[in-house]
């Protein structure tokens, strides 16, 4: 993916409180508890949608 997509793409993760950026490395980031949430939602629902 194209790095400008990219960036648009994490923004939005970041303001949904999916994703945030580490504070000592702002080109880091990390996966926040409610983005592991998500993740384990989505995969349940994509089980049962097979």
């Amino acid at each position: 993916m194209p790095l400008d997509r990219m960036k648009k793409v994490a923004d939005k993760l970041i303001s949904f409180g999916l994703i945030t950026r580490r504070t000592d490395d702002p080109a880091i980031y990390l996966i926040t508890t409610r983005g592991i949430e998500f993740l384990e939602a989505y995969k349940k629902l994509a089980t049962y949608l097979e």
